[in-house]
Protein backbone atom coordinates (compact mmCIF):
# COMPACT_ATOMS: atom_id res chain seq x y z
CA UNK A 1 0.00 0.00 0.00
CA UNK A 2 1.00 3.71 -0.78
CA UNK A 3 0.98 5.82 2.59
CA UNK A 4 -1.65 8.05 0.85
CA UNK A 5 -3.50 11.34 2.19
CA UNK A 6 -0.27 13.07 1.88
CA UNK A 7 1.62 10.72 4.22
CA UNK A 8 4.25 10.18 1.80
CA UNK A 9 5.44 13.76 1.55
CA UNK A 10 5.21 14.90 5.44
CA UNK A 11 7.03 12.00 6.63
CA UNK A 12 10.02 12.72 3.47
CA UNK A 13 9.51 16.42 4.95
CA UNK A 14 9.86 15.43 9.26
CA UNK A 15 12.27 12.80 8.97
CA UNK A 16 14.27 12.79 5.63
CA UNK A 17 14.40 11.35 2.01
CA UNK A 18 16.51 8.50 3.46
CA UNK A 19 14.77 7.68 6.54
CA UNK A 20 11.19 8.03 4.86
CA UNK A 21 12.15 5.67 2.40
CA UNK A 22 13.46 3.12 4.92
CA UNK A 23 10.34 3.65 6.62
CA UNK A 24 8.04 3.38 3.71
CA UNK A 25 9.60 0.57 1.92
CA UNK A 26 10.39 -1.53 4.53
CA UNK A 27 6.74 -0.79 6.29
CA UNK A 28 8.84 -0.28 9.60
CA UNK A 29 6.98 0.09 12.59
CA UNK A 30 8.90 2.45 15.03
CA UNK A 31 8.62 2.47 18.69
CA UNK A 32 8.59 5.57 20.72
CA UNK A 33 12.58 5.83 21.14
CA UNK A 34 12.85 5.14 17.22
CA UNK A 35 10.25 7.56 16.59
CA UNK A 36 11.42 10.42 18.82
CA UNK A 37 14.86 10.16 17.06
CA UNK A 38 13.16 10.82 13.97
CA UNK A 39 11.64 13.66 14.94
CA UNK A 40 8.48 12.28 14.64
CA UNK A 41 7.82 12.95 18.67
CA UNK A 42 9.22 15.91 20.62
CA UNK A 43 8.61 13.64 23.72
CA UNK A 44 8.11 10.22 25.20
CA UNK A 45 6.88 9.17 28.52
CA UNK A 46 5.25 6.38 30.46
CA UNK A 47 1.96 5.60 29.40
CA UNK A 48 1.01 6.53 33.14
CA UNK A 49 2.79 9.78 33.26
CA UNK A 50 0.59 11.14 30.03
CA UNK A 51 -1.76 12.88 31.59
CA UNK A 52 0.76 15.00 33.91
CA UNK A 53 2.71 15.83 30.71
CA UNK A 54 -0.26 16.69 28.26
CA UNK A 55 -1.76 18.87 31.28
CA UNK A 56 2.28 20.42 31.76
CA UNK A 57 2.68 21.31 27.97
CA UNK A 58 -1.28 22.80 27.92
CA UNK A 59 -0.20 25.20 31.19
CA UNK A 60 2.92 26.16 29.72
CA UNK A 61 1.11 26.88 25.98
CA UNK A 62 -2.03 28.50 27.59
CA UNK A 63 0.45 31.01 29.68
CA UNK A 64 2.54 31.99 26.11
CA UNK A 65 0.99 34.81 24.13
CA UNK A 66 -1.98 34.21 21.88
CA UNK A 67 -1.00 35.92 18.93
CA UNK A 68 2.54 35.04 18.88
CA UNK A 69 1.51 31.02 19.24
CA UNK A 70 -1.30 31.54 16.28
CA UNK A 71 1.31 33.43 14.18
CA UNK A 72 4.12 30.84 14.46
CA UNK A 73 1.52 28.30 14.13
CA UNK A 74 0.32 29.76 11.03
CA UNK A 75 3.82 30.28 9.45
CA UNK A 76 5.35 26.76 10.17
CA UNK A 77 1.63 24.91 9.29
CA UNK A 78 0.75 27.11 6.30
CA UNK A 79 3.46 28.63 4.84
CA UNK A 80 6.00 26.01 6.16
CA UNK A 81 5.09 23.89 2.99
CA UNK A 82 5.04 26.70 0.48
CA UNK A 83 8.30 27.80 -1.32
CA UNK A 84 10.64 29.86 1.08
CA UNK A 85 9.82 33.41 -0.23
CA UNK A 86 5.54 32.33 0.18
CA UNK A 87 6.44 31.15 4.14
CA UNK A 88 8.13 34.83 4.80
CA UNK A 89 5.05 36.56 3.41
CA UNK A 90 3.41 34.16 6.19
CA UNK A 91 5.94 34.49 8.85
CA UNK A 92 5.88 38.77 7.95
CA UNK A 93 2.40 38.83 8.25
CA UNK A 94 2.46 37.03 12.19
CA UNK A 95 4.95 39.67 12.93
CA UNK A 96 3.39 42.61 11.61
CA UNK A 97 0.05 41.41 13.80
CA UNK A 98 1.95 41.10 16.81
CA UNK A 99 3.92 44.18 16.54
CA UNK A 100 1.23 46.10 16.30
CA UNK A 101 -1.14 44.17 19.46
CA UNK A 102 -1.63 45.18 22.99
CA UNK A 103 -0.01 41.56 24.08
CA UNK A 104 3.49 42.82 22.54
CA UNK A 105 3.31 46.19 24.83
CA UNK A 106 2.05 44.12 27.73
CA UNK A 107 5.25 41.89 27.12
CA UNK A 108 7.59 44.75 27.15
CA UNK A 109 6.03 46.42 30.15
CA UNK A 110 6.19 42.67 32.47
CA UNK A 111 9.87 42.13 31.06
CA UNK A 112 10.53 45.63 32.55
CA UNK A 113 8.60 45.16 35.71
CA UNK A 114 9.61 41.78 36.10
CA UNK A 115 6.78 40.12 36.52
CA UNK A 116 4.78 37.30 34.53
CA UNK A 117 2.80 39.08 31.81
CA UNK A 118 -0.63 38.55 31.52
CA UNK A 119 -1.80 38.30 27.73
CA UNK A 120 -5.33 38.95 26.39
CA UNK A 121 -4.54 38.13 22.02
CA UNK A 122 -5.78 41.71 21.81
Amino acid sequence: MVPAWGGTQRLTRTVGRARALEIMLLAKKLDADEAFEAGLLTRVCEPEDLDTHVAQLASELAAKAPLAVAGILDAVVRGGPKSLEDGLLHEYAALERVMTSEDLQEGVMAFFQKRPPQFKGK
